[in-house]
């Protein structure tokens, strides 16, 4: 058995909404007219309408947002063109107890929409004016069919793993090339944490460095939360028991995260060390995915 499917699941994260955009084939000629535009030499532009004003998508679309910068924080990638990730076992709780709530309130978000979806018709016909077309909006009963969330699971393949009647040659072949596909998307999976150690450490060290006390060079509270949550979150995503995420998980535990914001701000000599160590857990990850990524190139 494999490490990912012994200690992972796959996981798909599945979201769609309405755009409330139309493009507008009409409008567009009259704007290529007005202008002179040759339209037969390829296609100079397209005017696309904003049927619904923004105050009434913001709060469904920022949470379908946040929920999937959490999907992509919380996972490592697999085939992310596919929207499939891994999704360790030991972060299974917290992935759930999490995406549940995203889920909550987007259909909280989305019942309000529904409700106030009417409004959004008849606004649009004084704010579009001219350009109204109620054929661009879908018909009261069936616009909540226009959104959809779904979170999928499903186990990572086994290379041994085959129950079809197929030569032995073809057996063998096709499980040389899924083991060596699950070692590359392991092996992708480190790269991807120790990418997020690089990152988020160089990111720390440029800030800290660049403070002066000035408004210009400032920098927000949320610099060491997220080096905190960082630290917290790389134990869970270490399928592979990598005892080096491991070792700089706790480092970043004990060099960066001991320290708030505030504190940081107020002393200089603290916020210099701090800063000095977060290049070298920064200098250390880059080391590291040099060295991995060369292995597998």
């Amino acid at each position: 058995m494999s490490i990912l499917s012994e200690k992972a699941i796959l996981v798909r994260f599945s979201v769609a909404q309405w755009t409330a955009r139309k493009f507008d084939k009409k409008a567009t000629a009259e704007v290529e007219q007005n202008h002179g535009a040759n339209a037969n030499a390829g296609e100079v532009g397209r005017f696309n309408k904003q049927l619904a004003s923004k105050r009434y998508m913001t709060e469904l679309s920022s949470n379908i947002s946040l929920a999937r910068a959490w999907h992509y924080e919380q996972t490592l990638p697999w085939h992310d063109a596919e929207g499939v990730r891994i999704l360790p076992v030991a972060n299974f709780n917290k992935y759930q107890e999490e995406m549940s709530k995203f889920r909550q309130k987007h259909e909280e978000a989305l019942n309000t929409f529904v409700k106030q979806y009417p409004d959004v018709i008849n606004e649009a016909k004084y704010r579009l004016n001219g350009l109204f077309n109620q054929d661009d909006f879908p018909p009261v009963e069936s616009i909540r069919s226009k959104f959809s969330w779904e979170i999928s699971f499903s186990p990572v393949p086994e290379s041994g793993d085959f129950r079809v009647a197929l030569g032995k040659d073809v057996m063998k072949q096709m499980e040389q090339d899924l083991q060596k596909r699950l070692s590359h998307n392991y092996n992708s999976a480190c790269v991807d944490l120790f990418e997020r150690v690089q990152q988020q450490c160089q990111h720390m060290h440029e800030r800290l460095t660049g403070y002066t006390g000035e408004r210009a060079g400032a920098f927000r509270d949320s610099l060491v939360e997220n080096i905190r949550e960082l630290a917290s979150l790389l134990p869970r995503l270490n399928v592979g028991g990598d005892e080096r995420l491991d070792s700089i998980a706790r480092r970043i535990d004990e060099e960066l995260c001991q320290y708030n914001a505030d504190y940081l701000r107020e002393n200089d000599s603290t916020r210099k060390d701090v800063a000095t160590q977060a290049k070298v857990l920064g200098d250390e990850a880059e080391e590291i995915i040099n060295q991995m990524k060369g292995m597998f190139a």
